[in-house]
């Protein structure tokens, strides 16, 4: 009986040993579980942090490509510049002194047309407006009577493929995505398109906004034309407008936001309703 009393007791002490590593476990897997939720978050905060440095990576190449064709852009204006300073190769001074004269005399008999056009646009402060705005004139008077040459060889249209929120002024609209490039002269990456050829041209451009945005295409950072989306009590609004303009080789055109504080462009690669479009259309 004594041998029976202390094996039941053993068994009875290991029964509760047994019970007591049981209990443990059962406490242990919340524990371990919210371990492995936590870990599981790290990872996911890890994995959206390369995310982000992916993504600026991204970014910081498309404007490397950017700056480099901004930086081939100068050079060719450059090289322009050095071929128009130099004299003639005879050194015949006055005759350029004589050109210089009569040109300073035509500026002055059309200095009142062109004061007058330079009051549209509303830069007019700026000293290059003026100059720019003469030299138009004597490129027109130059071509009156000239037979147009027609072409079809630079064209580009191009459209915003995102929602773009929180417009302020001076926020220039790039349209990321191209369907037409023909000349290679519209950069996606940058919203403008730099003249490969002076002549002629068509732009135009369309807007579709969910909150009221103002749009201008400017030449050179000059307001060329202007566009207006202001929904109001409706649900989104389409604006836009077009121009038939003369441009030089190097100037450049974009698109900007110059008048709402918290405006919202609306498109998308199903819904392209931002778009800008040129062409040349003689030169």
């Amino acid at each position: 009986m004594h041998g029976i009393f202390l094996f039941l007791l053993f068994n009875f002490g290991a029964l509760c040993s047994c019970i007591e590593v049981a209990e443990e476990n059962v406490f242990d897997i919340p524990y371990l579980a919210s371990m492995i939720t936590d870990d599981k978050k790290t990872i996911e905060l890890l994995a959206g942090k390369i995310d982000q440095l992916e993504e600026k990576t991204k970014l910081q190449t498309n404007e490397i490509v950017s700056l480099k064709q901004t930086i081939e852009d100068q050079g060719r204006m450059i090289s322009i510049l050095q071929r128009h300073c130099q004299f003639d190769d005879d050194g015949d001074k006055s005759k350029h002194q004589s050109r210089r004269e009569d040109s300073s005399t035509r500026i002055d008999s059309e200095s009142p047309n062109v004061l007058s056009k330079i009051t549209q646009y509303r830069n007019v402060g700026r000293p290059s407006v003026i100059k720019e705005n003469m030299e138009e004139e004597r490129v027109l008077e130059k071509d009156r009577g000239r037979i147009r040459r027609p072409t079809g060889s630079i064209a580009f249209s191009a459209y915003l493929s995102h929602n773009i929120d929180h417009l302020s002024p001076g926020h220039t609209i790039k349209l990321d995505k191209v369907l037409l490039n023909d000349g290679n002269a519209y950069n996606p990456y940058t919203g403008t398109f730099t003249v490969p050829v002076s002549g002629v041209y068509m732009f135009s451009f369309h807007i579709d906004a969910f909150r009221p945005v103002h749009v201008r295409m400017l030449i050179d950072g000059r307001n060329t034309i202007d566009g207006v989306s202001s929904p109001g009590q409706v649900h989104e609004m389409m604006g836009g407008n077009i121009v038939i303009v003369r441009v030089r080789h190097g100037q450049v055109i974009a698109l900007e936001e110059y008048y709402d504080s918290d405006g919202l462009l609306a498109s998308a690669d199903d819904f392209r309703f931002v778009t800008l479009s040129g062409i040349l259309l003689y030169e």
